[in-house]
């Protein structure tokens, strides 16, 4: 369970890492926040001017926050879309945000997530950061000295998701991994061999979300 100390450690861990290697900042700027969560939110979670999980118009404030800087990555991740297998579509819409990538906003102001290892910090990271390695940590999880043994990984064979995070979760995790690969951890750049979406069920016209507080139990 990615809030388990066990896995935070690793999160905690990943964000160090990149930070050795330049590849974490901190920075003011311009960023989306929603007012009902309290929180920045990052630009791809953000949908029509609205936050993703709420839906509440997000409004404009300057802050100090930590990004990865993913751009660094931005033209390895478009010249694999040329081999890698993904759905047509997801890899027509992760080519059209990576001709605008910005780098990934990951601070957040909610208590409940991973909490930023650094002294005096008391914002938290996107909880997209767990998500971007679980399938990484999952082939070892009970190793305590490094994320994972080489002879314990495997490349997933078949990742099945929403397609609603073909320009969130899935270009993340392509980021993550690379790193990792570069880290000599893992030894592929991409996390997947393939990939697949299944359908949703709509309830009048939206996806069902907790979030939303529209799911219909069965």
């Amino acid at each position: 369970i990615t809030s388990d100390p066990s896995y935070q450690k690793w999160t905690q861990w990943l964000f160090l890492q990149l930070l050795e290697k330049g590849l974490a900042y901190k920075a003011w700027g311009e960023v989306n926040f929603c007012n009902s969560c309290d929180t920045v939110l990052a630009r791809e979670q953000v949908k029509n001017d609205c936050c993703d999980r709420c839906n509440t118009k997000v409004t404009l404030k300057n802050l100090e926050q930590w990004y990865f800087k993913i751009t660094d990555y931005k033209d390895r991740l478009i010249k694999n879309l040329d081999s890698i297998d993904y759905p047509i579509g997801t890899i027509k819409a992760q080519r059209g945000w990576l001709g605008n990538l910005h780098d990934w906003c990951v601070s957040r102001q909610r208590k409940w997530g991973c909490p930023i290892p650094l002294e005096g910090e008391t914002d938290t990271l996107d909880t997209f950061v767990d998500s971007s390695f679980y399938y990484v940590r999952y082939c070892d999880p009970t190793n305590e000295t490094e994320l994972c043994s080489p002879d314990k990984y495997r490349q997933v064979d078949l990742y099945v998701g929403g397609v609603e995070h073909s320009c969130m979760h899935l270009i993340y995790t392509r980021f993550i991994h690379m790193f990792l690969y570069d880290l000599g951890i893992v030894p592929t750049e991409e996390p997947f061999k393939k990939v697949i979406h299944q359908g949703m069920i709509l309830n009048n016209g939206e996806k069902m979300s907790k979030s939303k507080g529209n799911v219909i139990d069965p």
